[in-house]
């Protein structure tokens, strides 16, 4: 897996946060509930959206815990209604593309977070860009996940 540095520009998300054990994350209702109750709002308030995501702003395997935003990307002036729009500062990230299966998503991430610990780089925050999602009709196999580790 081809691990490069890009700049990212800042960005917007609207979505709902929550704290998940991480042994729960790949079945957990916060992902089902979340992204169609954001669409369906977005789309009642004529909020543009597109890319969904899964932003982990806090990872703490001691705990088995994480802190995770099931969102979508949106204009920076979108009214939160009973959700919160999350602002991402343009930054430096550490990107990889995983194609296949979320189930592979883990060993994705594992592999990332040898290559940050090898070059001593912190990443307070991560997000999983879905850019070939299963709402598109499409396999599993051919699902394609963007994994950015903000620096």
């Amino acid at each position: 897996m081809k691990i490069e540095k890009i700049s990212v520009p800042a960005k917007f998300y609207l979505g709902k946060t929550a704290t998940v054990a991480i042994d729960q994350l790949e079945h957990h209702p916060i992902f089902n509930e979340t992204y169609p109750a954001v669409a369906q709002y977005a789309q009642e308030k004529s909020i543009p959206f597109s890319l969904g995501v899964a932003i982990y702003k806090a990872w703490n395997p001691q705990e088995n815990s994480t802190t995770v935003m099931p969102a979508f990307e949106v204009p920076a002036e979108s009214e939160a209604g009973a959700f919160e729009v999350f602002e991402v500062p343009a930054n430096d990230a550490y990107v990889a593309i995983h194609k296949g299966s979320y189930a592979g998503l883990k060993d994705a991430h594992q592999h990332i977070m040898d290559h940050l610990n090898e070059l001593q780089v912190p990443s307070p925050l991560t997000i999983e860009e879905y850019t070939i999602a299963p709402m598109e009709g499409v396999s599993e196999d051919d699902l394609e996940t963007r994994i950015l580790y903000y620096t």
